[in-house]
Formats: structure tokens, sequence, C-alpha cells
């Protein structure tokens, strides 16, 4: 059973027959079919494999008496896991358009074409060591260069300084403070781990629910942790482009899409997965990148000290919305425009309708049904 949606997490379609079926041998595509049902009984499963042995070959995607499907393939980063977990296919197309640097409007029936192209993340910066070379905390087993304690428990000024810890509390903007304070216990290895420190930090188990800030910024240079991981650049300029976009609802979708979702209301990365992950080329020397480079700079100062909402309650967080606004102008968008507008909207309903990002609380839920009510209803 799926921990965000309650469903199982897959139904196996299968017949002993031989038929003019085509071979899987070869297949690149997977075809997702997402249940709006416990299947609680063999009947069930029976009539469910019928519907969907019915959708056939032709189309992209649709919905059927069950639930919704979407034929997807591993075309770009973070597909097609997309379609896995979402509970309409428009926020599946989202995340894979994003990926491919296409940024769909649902809506109006178009799709515009990002003016900065998507890479890989590791195409942009270096993924700093995990936590097993960082150190350990306080009191556990000793793995890696550094014992770590909380800041507030030190009765000293730490020379070593790491953002370890996902404090929901207190880390509510991007430009986020260190957690932690460390002795050294293995000298060599602190040497070089201090080659690795970084300003910049992504959340590895971002949980939608509680937490606000998907990339993090330091104002010294400190080392990552168990929570966070150092993103290793010396682009400035280009970092705050990054961060900014991360924390965007363009940012969340792709992280959503990419990112496994084993728990609740969480989307969860693996260190070797972070350098998989789609971003946009904000370091490439093309006009429109130095735009965008530009804009984040002009702007990164005021955005990353604003105080953010959990990101499952971006539909009523202005301070986001702001973010978005300004990522939607990095992206070639014009952040004015009605259309525009309207479709940031979209997206931000289309996110936080999803299971594995509400979680199931109620105070996301209602947010949902207040969004829906006072624009008519909107699905």
């Amino acid at each position: 059973m799926s921990a965000d949606t309650n469903l199982g997490e897959i139904l196996v379609v299968a017949t002993k027959r031989r038929g003019r079926r085509r071979s899987a041998r070869g297949v690149k595509e997977l075809l997702c079919v997402n249940l709006d049902l416990n299947v609680s009984t063999l009947a069930q499963g029976y009539a469910i494999a019928r519907e969907i042995l019915k959708i056939g070959d032709g189309g992209r995607s649709g919905n059927l008496s069950i639930g919704s499907w979407v034929r997807i393939k591993q075309t770009a980063p973070g597909s097609p896991w997309s379609a896995v977990g979402s509970d309409s296919p428009d926020i599946a197309a989202i995340g894979e358009g994003l990926a491919r640097g296409d940024i769909p409007d649902i809506d109006a029936v178009k799709s515009y074409r990002s003016a900065v192209p998507m890479v890989r993340s590791d195409d942009l910066v270096n993924v700093g060591p995990t936590h097993h070379l960082v150190g350990h905390p306080n009191g556990s087993e000793p793995i890696g260069a550094f014992e770590w304690t909380p800041l507030d428990e030190l009765t000293y000024s730490a020379t070593h300084r790491s953002l370890w810890a996902a404090e929901s509390a207190t880390q509510l903007s991007i430009l986020t403070d260190p957690t932690h304070g460390g002795r050294v216990v293995r000298e060599e290895l602190a040497r070089r781990m201090v080659g690795q420190r970084s300003q910049w930090f992504i959340k590895r188990g971002m949980r939608w629910t509680s937490q606000a800030t998907t990339m993090a910024h330091t104002r010294e240079l400190v080392h990552g942790g168990a929570a966070w991981t150092a993103l290793i650049s010396d682009e400035a300029e280009c970092m705050q482009a990054i961060a900014l976009f991360h924390n965007s609802v363009f940012g969340g979708i792709l992280r959503n899409a990419y990112a496994a979702t084993q728990k609740l209301g969480r989307a969860e990365l693996h260190i070797s997965a972070i350098g998989g992950l789609a971003c946009p080329a904000f370091n490439v020397d093309t006009p429109d990148a130095a735009k965008a480079r530009e804009i984040a700079s002009d702007r990164f100062d005021e955005l990353s000290q604003l105080e953010l909402m959990p990101f499952a309650a971006c539909i009523e967080d202005t301070n986001r919305h702001q973010i978005d606004r300004v990522v939607a102008e990095m992206l070639g968008l014009d952040p004015s425009d009605d259309q525009t507008q309207a479709m940031l909207e979209r997206y931000r309903f289309l996110f936080a309708r999803q299971p594995n990002v509400h979680g199931g609380q109620q105070r996301y839920l209602n947010a949902l049904k207040r969004y829906q009510s006072a624009n008519g209803g909107a699905r």
C-alpha cells in the first residue's frame, strides 16, 4: 500500500493468452493508471483490468471511470516517475513538460518554450558529500570527520559550523542559519571536508506539509549534514537563480515529480539522485541566461529573506507568489500578463492538491476548498 495515496503501489495486468498485442520487448513507454479506489476483491481487480486493457495504444492521457491514465517515456530528467502518484494527467504533463524545457499552459491548451533550456543539476553544480563523511551527531556512533552538536548547546563559539538538521520552525526563508557546531574527530578527513563547504544546500527529504524551503543559502561557508546536502559552485549569480527556481512552484512540481515519495507528504532525494534533478541551465553563455541571472541577482536579497509558509500552503502564501513571478520572468514569461498569472495559479492548485503534497492534512485540504469556492469550483 502506498503511504501517500493509501492505494496499492502496483496492479499488474497480464494474460496467458497469446494474441495480436505487441511484445513488450524494447518498449520504452509506461502506461501509468492512477486509481480512485482501493482494490478490495478479486472481482474488482478483473473489472479494473478490463477497463485498463480498453485503453489501447493511442493517446497520451485520459480519464476512466476508475481513475486517470497517462502514457509516459523516459525522455528527460524526472521522467517517468512524474506520473506515479499523481491525481490527474495535467500535473503529470506539467512535470514532464518542465523537465523538457516546456512550460505547459493547461487551460489555454498551449505550451511556452523556456528561455533557458533544462539540464541535469550535475551540469550546474557539484554535489557535496553525504553526512557519512561530514560527520555524526553528538552521542551517536562515530562516523565521518566531525562530531556535531546543536549550536544552542555549545558553551563556546564553534570554528566549524554545519547546516545539519531540518528545523521547520526556524528554517522559514531561503536565507538560513547553521544549526550545529562541530569538533574534529578525523583530522585528515576533516581537512578534505573543509574544501567542500558551501553556502548553498538542497533539502534531501523535503516534507511539503511542514517545511518551507527546498534549497537554502547561508551567509558563511558551512558543512552539510543529514538533512541538507551541499551544492558546490563558484558562480554566485547562477546559484541565486537556481535557489529561486527550486523554491518556486516550477521547482516544486519538478521536485515532486522526480523524487521518491514513499513517506506521507515527503519528496525524498537520495544523495546519488540529486545530480539528476532537472534545472534550467542558468550558467550558459546566452542572452536569455544572462538576463535570468541578472533578474535573480537584483531580487535575491529581498526574496531570500521572505518568511515562507510550508510548501503545501503555496496557494495562500503570497510571499511564495512573489518568487513564482520572478522565476516566471527568468524563464522568459511576462509575470504581469493575466494569462501567465492564471497559469501560475493553476500550477499552485494542481501541485497543492496532490495526495503526496497535502498529506491528507485538513488545513491544506481546507485551503484547496477555499480556492475552489473562490474560483467557481476549479478542478
